[in-house]
This record gives C-alpha cells, sequence and structure tokens, in this order.
C-alpha cells in the first residue's frame, strides 16, 4: 500500500525546511504527465497528489487557504505533452507552499526552541510535575526542530534537568540512576 511519504520526499529529503517549492514542482514534474488527449495520466502518485490536496483544502480554513493563494506562488504546474500543455494541480506543492506561509523556520524560532530546551526543569514545575505533559511537550520541541532539519546536541542533560525538577522522590531516583548509567556511557532512550 502506497503512501503520501512516496510523493513527499523529494530527493531523499522528508524534512519540509531542506524541501525548496522549486525542489517540489521538480519531483511533481516526474508523475504529472498527460496522455494524448490531454488529460491527466492516472498513476499512483497523481492519484495520491490529488487525494492530498482534496483532504487539505477541505481540512484548512478559508483564512488559511488564502495564506497559499496570495503567497505569490502557484501550486499548479504547466504540464506538458509535445505542443500540448495543462495546468494541474499539485498536493505536496500546495502543502510546501501552506508550510512556508504559516511556519516561521528563522534562527529566532530555532533559539526559542532551543532555550524551551534547555529550560525543562522550568517547565516541569510549570505543568506541576505532570510527566506525561513533560514528555508531550519536549516530543513537540524535538518534532519542531527536526522538521527544520535541526537536532539538540544537549538533550539528554536538559531532560535529566527538567527530569530531576519534579518533587517525586521515586521518580527522582529512578532518573538519578539512569542519568549515571548515562554517563558511564549506556545509551539512553528517555522520550
Amino acid at each position: 500500500m502506497a503512501s503520501w511519504k512516496t510523493i513527499t520526499k523529494v530527493d531523499g529529503k522528508t524534512q519540509y525546511s531542506t524541501i525548496s517549492i522549486s525542489d517540489c514542482k521538480k519531483a511533481a514534474q516526474g508523475y504529472l504527465k498527460l496522455n494524448k488527449d490531454r488529460e491527466l495520466v492516472v498513476n499512483k502518485q497523481s492519484q495520491m497528489s490529488t487525494q492530498m490536496l482534496t483532504c487539505i483544502q477541505a481540512s484548512i480554513s478559508n483564512e488559511c487557504a488564502l495564506k497559499v493563494v496570495t503567497s505569490g506562488e502557484t501550486y499548479g504546474l504547466e504540464v506538458k505533452k509535445g505542443d500540448e500543455k495543462e495546468m494541474v494541480q499539485d498536493g505536496p506543492l500546495y502543502l510546501r507552499i501552506l508550510i512556508s506561509r504559516v511556519m516561521i523556520a528563522s534562527r529566532s524560532t530555532l533559539s526559542y526552541i532551543q532555550t524551551t530546551l534547555s529550560e525543562l526543569d522550568d517547565y516541569m514545575t510549570s505543568v506541576d510535575n505532570n510527566i506525561t505533559t513533560f514528555k508531550e511537550f519536549v516530543r513537540l520541541q524535538l518534532d519542531a526542530l527536526a522538521a527544520r532539519g535541526e537536532s539538540s546536541s544537549d538533550l539528554m542533560v536538559n531532560l535529566f534537568k527538567g527530569s530531576l525538577a519534579t518533587p517525586d522522590q521515586e521518580f527522582a531516583t529512578c532518573i538519578k540512576q539512569k542519568k549515571n548509567a548515562y554517563e558511564e556511557g549506556q545509551d539512553l532512550q528517555m522520550i
């Protein structure tokens, strides 16, 4: 069973910040083709593209859709066969344009995310030491970094710092044991 991953992976890249709009257009030219009657050739990728476009457009508000329309970019591609050409709309291209309009991918955003990860002890106390909420928050921050092609080199140090901020002595003892194991060279998966 094919998934949208096959049409959103461009030149081996999956993180939106590493894929340009022109990369998306180039990739779409590989699966959007016309037949002799100037109709779109139906293949798995063109079907998924249409499905993606339909789903996204049905899922977003008019205000959000307006961001794509006013972006100055077009999610329609000129598809050619000989002298014949048609404009065909592409789902992954629409998604990339939408992401570029609603996500801020700047150094200040990265700094903010890195800062939130360095202050996990403060976050733990702000959520009343709720470990589940804490883990979800950390996962969201890591996903935000990964989406921008970044990572956190001091994640484990910050996780220990945040986890040890809880007054739950049993949990703290467990974390201290994990911290000792980590410091002794053992690889850990805490999130």
